[in-house]
């Protein structure tokens, strides 16, 4: 099966090379034998959400792939590969190769899934009455995993005697790193304030 014959005795088809010795044929596979490579996807203890996404590549012309997640039992896979549900925490991901030079050693990636989200907590306003128009809010949160990456804020106010009216979302404090604002009001109303973060995942 080799072909592409130059006069001196070798030649090269799809990365083998063969070369006579005496009356026999040794035939060397590529350099280094089989091997696989990470593309793309969450290494080096990277966050993710549910779940993570990998591609990869071989020297390979037409290899075999076989993907493992967390040492568990290894399945045939192609590129790009999507794991499972994955749980809270710290994960890897494994793939080799199989083709004419063998399986390659394993090529793996370590990553983290951040499933919890963040907690929320409103520092202000503090006291039940304000003797002015206007109300300082103030929102944080703590996140374990990713971090918190944003906040959304809304508030609804009820005038005096009456119900509260309708969530108002201010366009500047939807996705902000922003944790404060001022609120305004007419003497007798109620305010009601709301922050939500959400995290880097």
């Amino acid at each position: 099966g080799v072909n592409g014959g130059d006069g001196n005795g070798m030649a090269e088809a799809e990365g083998r090379l063969a070369v006579p010795v005496g009356n026999q044929l040794v035939v060397f596979g590529s350099a280094g034998g089989a091997h696989a490579r990470i593309t793309s996807g969450p290494t080096g203890g990277a966050y993710v959400g549910k779940t993570a996404t990998f591609g990869f590549t071989s020297n390979e012309a037409s290899p075999v792939y076989s993907c493992q997640v967390d040492g568990l039992a290894a399945t045939a896979c192609t590129s790009p590969y999507t794991t499972g549900a994955l749980t809270d925490g710290p994960h890897t991901f494994s793939v080799t190769a199989t083709g004419a030079d063998g399986t390659s050693p394993p090529a793996t990636a370590s990553f983290v899934a951040d499933r919890v989200a963040p907690i929320s907590a409103m520092s202000a306003p503090t006291a039940t009455f304000s003797f002015t128009n206007e109300v300082a809010v103030k929102w944080s949160a703590t996140d374990s995993g990713s971090g918190v990456a944003s906040y959304d804020m809304r508030y609804r106010v009820a005038p005096l005697g009456a119900a509260f009216g309708k969530f108002v979302f201010p366009s500047g404090l939807q996705g902000t790193t922003d944790t404060e604002t001022v609120v305004g009001g007419n003497p007798g109303d109620t305010i009601c304030a709301q922050a939500r973060a959400r995290d880097r995942v």
